[in-house]
């Protein structure tokens, strides 16, 4: 069940440059705002040469073009490093808050974004460093679903339907052990760990229905398998509690247990909260979006006036239902009664000819992609205000925020 690798720890120089122009802030965003900052502590710690310590991290983001891989600063639209990735590129993060996972073809390559976090006693120091391309490459063969989850990452791939999983806090190290487990097929899967070690993950082939398994440390299936054709996204509430989208349904997993929530025409687009224990569950194309109540299993459709896209849905600070919509809006509803409470212009509109503006969410923030504009753009959450709109010298393809 245990294998290990040797991870080269030597790092590939990016490329420094600016690639983008901003529009004058509305408002500055404070490091010292503990709303949204990440506070550190300052005794005299000596970092790595390099590193410039700081009183609370950042946020940076890395954006995908055709080949290359770009990180930016969010709030001021500088460029602070490139990385020549060849192949369609995916974004993950890798669950350690410093490193992304780039999925091309046969492998998994491994870029650290520079934010660094270094335990001192009770406390940690924060450091900030230029990104750099690691020697460290994953073995996942045509990787579709990668999930980070209680301090564990999984990395399915879907030519060999072997799930690889990891302590994301390990990732930056030399020797990295990994448990394998073994689906049994090739097929497009889904896999979540858990901090026990075991891992839920879907089982099948292309030709039959995929059910939901959970396995122990050793790859031995618990209990029995659960119904869950198109196994297709991921969402977690609590520990211990996730839920996964089905062609009929939402799969829950609570208790060690499964259970389902009938849906129709089922959900592949989830977002989850540690504020609430509604998931948000939708399909790209789709006038709608669903609230799931995981205590209550129940579920209400909020009816929309354009269709959503394939990374329309994502979380408020406090739990909220946020919804970027095919006509460019960004609107917040309440997660629990699918009340609207405010919305805004964020993109360009889109139709089903064009790629989709991409939103994530993360410490207040709001990130948005919009390919048609070729901006990135950022809105405060707590004060509903647009802080930025960077436009980009590129088409961006996939967003991950850290």
């Amino acid at each position: 069940m245990k294998t290990s690798f040797i991870i080269g720890l030597a790092a590939t120089t990016l490329l420094l440059g600016g690639c983008t122009t901003a529009t004058e802030p509305q408002t500055q965003p404070d490091p010292t705002d503990t709303d949204h900052a990440r506070p550190a502590a300052a005794d005299g710690f000596t970092g790595e040469a390099g590193h410039e310590e700081v009183q609370a991290l950042p946020n940076r983001v890395a954006i995908t073009a055709r080949g290359v891989v770009i990180t930016l600063n969010p709030f001021t639209g500088e460029e602070l490093g490139k990385a020549e990735v060849p192949g369609n590129l995916q974004l993950s993060p890798a669950g350690d808050g410093r490193h992304v996972l780039i999925t091309s073809g046969e492998q998994v390559s491994v870029l650290d974004v520079g934010l660094v976090a270094k335990p001192h006693g009770q406390h940690f120091h924060y450091y900030v460093a230029p990104p750099e391309l690691l020697d460290t490459t994953l073995k996942a063969p045509h990787a579709g679903a990668i999930n980070s989850n209680e301090g564990h990452t999984a990395v399915f791939s879907d030519s060999t339907g072997i799930v690889k999983v990891f302590e994301s806090a390990h990732l930056g190290n030399k020797d990295l052990t990994e448990a394998a487990f073994d689906t049994g097929a090739a097929h497009a899967g889904v896999a979540l760990p858990f901090a026990d070690g075991t891992v839920v993950t879907s089982r099948g082939t292309d030709s039959q229905p995929a059910e939901l398994v959970h396995m122990d440390r050793a790859g031995s299936v618990i209990g029995s398998g659960h119904p869950c054709p198109e196994a297709s996204g991921v969402a977690t509430v609590a520990p211990g509690v996730a839920a996964f989208g089905c062609a009929k349904g939402v799969a829950l997993f609570a208790g060690g247990k499964f259970s389902t929530v009938p849906l129709e025409p089922g959900a592949s687009d989830l977002a989850g909260s540690a504020e609430s224990s509604v998931v948000l569950a939708g399909n790209p194309g789709a006038r709608s979006f669903t609230l799931l109540d995981t205590k209550e299993h129940n579920a209400r459709t909020v009816e929309l006036d354009s269709a959503i896209g394939p990374h329309s849905l994502a979380r408020g600070p406090l739990g909220e239902a946020l919804v970027l919509a095919s006509n460019g809006t960004l609107t917040v509803y309440d997660a629990d009664t699918g009340q609207y409470k405010d919305s805004l212009q964020a993109t360009a509109a889109w139709d089903d000819s064009a790629a989709a503006a991409q939103l994530i969410s993360a410490d207040g923030y709001a990130f948005i992609i919009d390919p048609a504009q070729q901006e990135l753009v950022v809105v405060d959450l707590l004060s509903w205000d647009e802080l930025y709109r960077h436009h980009l010298d590129f088409v961006p393809e996939d967003l991950v925020v850290l």
